[in-house]
């Protein structure tokens, strides 16, 4: 029996459509000019809005800095669980051993973390401004959607411990350091651009994650099974 479409009023829907084009000029603001320097007067004006409509969807400033906040981890989530989907569909990682295959996952973690530099730039900024300032630190007491990356990352290293590709080990932890370093590397940006390609966030992310991962007793034939197999999935990609 196949499951009726929900579908919503129409005044909802052009509040969530109004909503999301509010967030995304904000994102475009943020990344010219900072988000210490996004306003709800500068929002407004670029969107030819008055002050007062912007406060309908976003009763302060702050209130809109971290649905910004939340937006971009969203849509970075999405962008990963779509690759995701995409890797566990694939015939070549289904044929893949089981501990080459949960390895795989992480690398291709931390590849697709860092080519969001390439691919969401203006996500990856906010996210970074966020977990570099105390002041704008992720405070509020629900989780939101940064553990969300987190508890991604950490069932990656369940299923690594589980078919005994790490040594076991607080598959939360792991994640967490894991991410902890792919967030560092991203700052190499600036040296890349200003410096030469000893920097580049792209080449260090995956050489760290292969690090990380022998610290972690990986076996080194099942990496060198992961890499060869994550080069094969993306040789088309530009």
């Amino acid at each position: 029996m196949s499951r009726k479409k929900t579908t919503y009023p129409r005044s909802q829907r052009k509040r969530v459509a109004r909503r999301r084009q509010l967030l995304e000029e904000a994102l475009a603001i943020s990344s010219n000019v900072g988000p210490r320097a996004l306003t709800m007067q500068e929002l407004a004006t670029r969107l030819d809005y008055t002050p007062g409509a912007v406060y309908r969807y976003f009763a302060s400033r702050d209130e809109l800095l971290h649905a910004l906040r939340d937006f971009a981890l969203e849509e970075i989530t999405g962008r990963y669980d779509q690759l995701l989907a995409r890797l566990t569909a694939d015939e070549r990682v289904k044929r893949a051993a089981p501990r080459p295959s949960a390895l795989l996952m992480l690398l291709a973690m931390a590849r697709f973390y860092v080519r969001l530099l390439d691919e969401l730039p203006e996500h990856l900024s906010l996210i970074n401004y966020f977990m570099g300032d105390a002041q704008r630190a992720f405070e509020e007491e629900r989780p939101g959607p940064l553990l969300s990356v987190l508890d991604r990352i950490a069932r990656l290293f369940e299923e690594a411990h589980r078919v005994g590709a790490l040594e076991q080990a607080d598959a939360r932890e792991r994640a967490l350091d894991f991410w902890a370093s792919l967030l560092g590397v991203t700052q190499l940006e600036k040296l890349h651009r200003t410096f030469d390609a000893q920097f580049d966030p792209r080449k260090v992310g995956p050489r760290i994650a292969t690090t990380l991962l022998q610290g972690w007793r990986a076996d080194g034939a099942d990496l060198k099974l992961a890499i060869a197999l994550l080069v094969e999935l993306t040789s088309n990609e530009a």
